[in-house]
This record gives C-alpha cells, structure tokens and sequence, in this order.
C-alpha cells in the first residue's frame, strides 16, 4: 500500500467517524434538544478529540514512511 492509499484510508475513516458523530447528534436534539444538549455536546467534543489523536497518528505514520522512501531513493540514486 503506497503512501497516498494510506492517506485516502485514513481520511476515510475520519469522514465515517464524523459522519457517525453527526447523526448520532442529530437523533439527540430530535429527541429533545434541551434534555440531550449535553449529550451531544460531550459526543461532540470527543469526536473532535478522537479525530485529533488519528490525525496525529497518521501524521505521524505518514511522515515516517516518506522519509523512509526518499530515503530508498537516495540509496538506489547512490
């Protein structure tokens, strides 16, 4: 799997994950705006905050994994 699948994978489950977040919030303030307010504000935030953290990780995996390809490169160019 080259780096740009891995993104696009990434990326993918992120919109999943949000989408998920989304419609789960919509069915609390259908259900009662002022008693699930809360609810789907705490829902949320950890979303946000579970996106941020995949974010990172792939950031992260993505950044390791290009490095590790120049430097393939520059060995063959060598």
């Amino acid at each position: 799997m080259d780096l740009t699948s891995r993104v696009l994978v990434v990326f993918g489950v992120a919109a999943g994950a949000m989408l998920a977040v989304v419609n789960a919030a919509a069915v609390l303030m259908l259900a009662g705006a002022d008693t699930h307010a809360i609810a789907s504000q705490l829902l949320i935030g950890v979303a946000g905050a579970g996106g941020a953290v995949v974010g990172a990780r792939a950031n992260l995996a993505s950044g390791r994994t290009l490095v590790a390809e120049l430097a393939a490169d520059r060995a063959e160019s060598a």
